[in-house]
């Protein structure tokens, strides 16, 4: 009797998520006939769940998915792709190869969720694209003075505050749906605070708690937990640039460390190194000290940054870019990011940049 109970309850949660099966019925104009694939996809990669033969421009495709998730439609021989949220219901894609681009989708309510938010974005980002525009035109007719820039600067920060509230607002609207999941990963997991975004995640209904979007979030927010201000530091072990490994455990007990994500090809980590420099010239020898650590994964690209920059402290990479374990040890989703660490192995603040950081160690070194 418990057995059958089991199987009921598991059997109903599965019907709640996955009720039905997709259809997708295809036609391309000026499409040549060749295979066509479905692929999900993954963080990393992309998973071939199944394959079909277009004729005349015709392609079919029929199965179940266990929550809506994004797919990619691929043609084999020009290795296009149709990229489009996927759920159990009835879709029609028609388009051109000569206006492949704007292909209509229908069918698919989470993908017009996704459509609804993008037509959102592009309206919203609009005042900081130009900004932006302001910012780069008067860098290159030579007269972005410093009162000049940091007029733009706040402009930019006082429409990306607005930009964010926008995101949060369509999101808490939409959290019946995997598409605030997956806009919360993209957009909100670094503005927003820990218990801003747990209070999204606890929003989501158990129907869609098996997507991998929801997954992915939850386990951002169990790192941000572990690495949260006054939480133990969790110790890196990666090679050098000679090849050796060397240990973040060793560096601590005596100083304060900055630990640094950033790379070589990051422009936003080039510009914040000359004030790395300053602050470890100024506070090294009052016990300040910076283990840096490159999501690099050209060994050229990297030590050519550290020469170029002057970067005189600890610098180690596996070279494996936003693969390397360590990004997500700590939770990592854009750079540059830090985390400072006290003599005693806690973490006592996150992400400090320019002033901030420099207030920071004013407070701690200059008493």
């Amino acid at each position: 009797m418990r057995k059958l109970i089991i199987v009921s309850i598991a059997s109903l949660f599965i019907i709640s998520c996955s009720a039905n099966k997709f259809k997708i019925n295809g036609k391309i104009e000026g499409a040549v006939n060749q295979i066509v694939y479905l692929e999900q996809v993954l963080e990393n990669d992309f998973v071939r769940v199944d394959s079909t033969t277009m004729e005349d421009g015709k392609f079919n495709f029929k199965g179940t998915v266990a929550c809506p998730d994004i797919y990619a439609i691929v043609f084999g021989k020009t290795q296009d792709r149709i990229v489009l949220f996927l759920e159990n219901s009835e879709i029609s894609i028609t388009g051109s190869m000569d206006d492949f681009e704007n292909v209509s989708i229908v069918g698919s309510d989470t993908h017009d969720i996704l459509l609804g938010f993008n037509k959102m974005v592009e309206e919203k980002s609009q005042p900081l694209m130009d900004i932006n525009f302001q910012y780069q035109s008067a860098a290159e007719d030579g007269i972005l003075t410093a009162s000049l820039e940091e007029e733009l600067t706040n402009q930019y920060l006082a429409e990306m505050k607005l930009f964010t509230e926008s995101v949060k607002q369509f999101v808490k609207e939409h959290s019946h749906s995997v598409v605030s999941a997956y806009i919360t990963l993209i957009h909100l997991v670094e503005p927003l605070e820990l218990n801003e975004l747990k209070e999204i995640a606890s929003a989501f209904p158990d129907n869609i708690k098996m997507s991998q979007f929801v997954k992915a979030l939850n386990e951002h927010i169990e790192v941000e937990e572990r690495t949260s201000v006054g939480q133990p530091y969790i110790n890196i072990v990666l090679p050098d640039q000679l090849g050796q490994d060397l240990e973040l455990s060793t560096f601590i007990g005596e100083n304060y460390v900055l630990v640094d994500f950033w790379a070589g090809w990051c422009l936003p980590c080039r510009q914040e190194n000359p004030n790395l420099v300053n602050l470890y010239k100024k506070y090294k020898s009052k016990g300040f000290d910076i283990f840096g650590v490159s999501f690099d994964r050209s060994r050229e690209q990297w030590l050519d940054a550290i020469k170029s920059d002057g970067l005189q402290w600890v610098q180690v990479s596996d070279l494996l870019g936003w693969e390397s374990p360590v990004a997500k040890q700590y939770g990592i989703m854009s750079i540059p990011s830090n985390v400072l660490i006290s003599p005693d192995g806690k973490i006592v603040a996150k992400n400090l940049k320019g002033e901030e950081l420099q207030r920071k160690l004013e407070e701690l070194f200059d008493k």
